[in-house]
């Protein structure tokens, strides 16, 4: 069409590498500002879009902003240039670099003559508002708010008179917003402080009455952003030579951060009046509603009044707080519930098992699962190991038997293995004693050390003298219960106490990874739990879920206890009278 057109006129056709050439040429004008030879190319054929590959993609516009070249953007205007085009990387227009090289007038004809988008972002999220206030160009910043104030002006007037469909669309157009943020959280009094620019800052708080307590999304205040310039601005100006010169600029630094100071304590307090101010008007509204249905107004004063935000009616601060515990409570339990067991899988990236060491397991597991079922029993476990099936040893076995059908699975079993042969012989010892601690008192009562022992050594357990002596020098208060701390003074006294434990891990080391992988697991394990590996067990067993029910219903047996002697009924029969037994191993057989 060019050449039939260059015909018809009379012109001379150009070539596509003759347009080219003529857009480099316009671009290299523009980029040293010089007019008069831009503008006389653009009186010809010519691509007043060429970017300027060697410099952030920039067109000719950008170039014009840049220079404040207002009669080159008229032109570039008039020959139909796309003044929207962004550049790259940071997709800055034309309107963002004359924001922030403080061109004015090619900032009033972007925004009055060509229409374009003065709100428009780049990258990061930025407005040439936030340029204009970031530079302390106070004069281009002013320009932009009273644009933006004389816009919405008319589009009130428009709202007032369009019909729906466009009422929608006027509603949906960009508007200017002193307290926007960036990507970051930066607003447009950040960017005022962190330049040292008092006047901006003073002209936002007072003529533009900006939100001063804004904060980035790492909490930084604006008073934080000129405490971070001071002394910045000395090395940035080297023109700062005397002595005088440097005491000014501190000074001036010094004013920015008390203004601010000022200003953020009147924004708190402005803050606070209003909050006082609207519960204080929602207060007398449910009073008032309260004395329209007949009921008593309430005895709630104003610093007690405070508006529930689930049901929208007024309460007392005591009783929103204690509805909140009670939730939290309820949402904890629901936690410990729903957490459950800690995968192996997960176990085994904290404590780093490799891959090779996986294999190993899973070489195990398959020799120990004889008949294929994917699942192996007690007895298959211990005819492997060589081990007597000792009701210990099956406590030991059941604890990891998640879904209690008596077999455990290529998980569970990893579990376990990880669980007791992980643990250092000090921790075996809190190890038993949790499992035995039933009623989860931090305490051995009789019955349950009587269990253990049989668990231990036998049914036949009474007949040895020295354990029945040991037993009773445990107990050192005299109590009749044992606690951690006799239990653990006693094993170390007495080793042989524990030693069927002892002996159980030593195998389950020797048949599996081996002693000296063991104790390098052990020493992961160590630094991950600390000495309170309970916390493991827990995770993996989901054993606190267990405790924690048991704990509530030993808590309501409790409760409905007191009641019961309250009201003078206890001589009936009900037999101990104690909590209910909850047990959280699987019985010993």
């Amino acid at each position: 069409m060019r050449k039939i057109n260059a015909g018809t006129t009379g012109k001379e056709f150009l070539t596509n590498l003759q347009l080219e050439q003529l857009g480099d040429e316009l671009i290299g004008h523009a980029r040293h500002a010089r007019t008069n030879e831009a503008l006389e190319i653009l009186k010809g054929d010519v691509d007043a879009d060429r970017r300027d590959w060697k410099h952030f993609f920039w067109t000719s516009a950008h170039w014009a902003c840049r220079h404040n070249d207002i009669r080159l953007l008229k032109a570039l205007h008039e020959n139909g240039a796309d003044l929207e085009l962004p550049d790259k990387p940071d997709s800055w227009m034309p309107v963002t670099v004359a924001a922030k090289f403080n061109a004015k007038e090619c900032l009033h004809y972007l925004a009055e003559e060509a229409g374009v988008n003065m709100y428009v972002k780049c990258d990061k999220g930025m407005t040439p508002f936030h340029w204009t206030c970031g530079q302390g160009h106070l004069g281009a910043s002013i320009m932009i708010a009273n644009l933006a104030d004389k816009e919405w002006k008319e589009r009130e007037l428009a709202l007032s008179v369009a019909d729906r469909e466009m009422r929608v669309h006027l509603e949906k157009l960009p508007k200017l917003d002193e307290n926007e943020a960036d990507h970051n959280g930066v607003v447009p009094l950040h960017e005022a402080a962190a330049g040292g620019h008092i006047e901006v800052v003073r002209w936002l708080a007072e003529a533009r009455h900006v939100d001063a307590s804004k904060k980035d999304y790492l909490g930084a205040s604006c008073l934080d952003f000129a405490k971070r310039r001071k002394g910045l601005g000395q090395l940035k100006d080297k023109a700062l030579t005397t002595v005088a010169e440097r005491k000014t600029l501190t000074d001036n630094e010094n004013d920015m951060c008390e203004y601010l100071k000022k200003l953020l304590i009147e924004a708190e307090s402005k803050k606070l009046e209003e909050k006082k101010a609207l519960r204080k008007k929602i207060l007398m509204a449910e009073r008032a509603r309260r004395l329209e249905l007949g009921l008593p107004p309430g005895d709630m004063d104003l610093d007690d009044a405070i508006v529930d935000l689930e049901t929208g009616e007024v309460t007392s601060k005591k009783e929103l707080v204690a509805k909140k515990a009670a939730a939290e409570e309820a949402a904890n339990i629901k936690r410990i519930e729903e957490e459950g067991a800690e995968t192996a899988t997960e176990l085994f990236d904290k404590l780093g098992i490799t891959d090779k060491e996986m294999l190993k397991f899973q070489k195990i597991y398959d020799k120990i699962d004889d008949d294929g079922s994917e699942e192996i029993t007690a007895n298959e476990l211990f005819a492997y190991l060589g081990m007597d099936a000792t009701p210990f040893a099956v406590r030991v076995f059941s604890m990891m038997d998640d879904s209690n059908d008596g077999s455990v699975d290529f998980e569970e079993f990893c579990s376990m293995l990880t669980l007791f042969c992980s643990i250092s012989p000090a921790s075996i010892v809190a190890f038993a004693f949790s499992l035995y601690d039933t009623d989860a008192s931090c305490t051995l009562e009789k019955d349950e050390m009587d269990r253990m022992m049989a668990e231990v050594y036998g049914k036949n357990w009474e007949s040895s003298a020295k354990i029945r002596k040991v037993l009773k020098e445990i107990d050192d208060d005299g109590s009749g219960s044992i606690d951690i701390g006799e239990f653990e003074d006693a094993c170390k006294k007495y080793v042989y106490l524990m030693k069927p434990a002892f002996d159980m891990q030593n195998v389950l080391r020797d048949k599996t990874l081996g002693a000296s992988t063991w104790k390098k697991i052990s020493k992961r394990q160590s630094e991950l739990y600390g000495k309170d590996f309970t916390t493991m067990m827990n995770k993996m067993s989901g054993r606190e879920a267990l405790v924690a029910e048991r704990l509530a219903h030993n808590k309501a047996v409790k409760t409905l206890k007191d009641e019961e002697e309250r009201d003078g009924k206890t001589g009936g029969g009900g037999g101990g009278g104690g909590p209910l037994d909850f047990n959280v191993g699987q019985p010993a057989p």
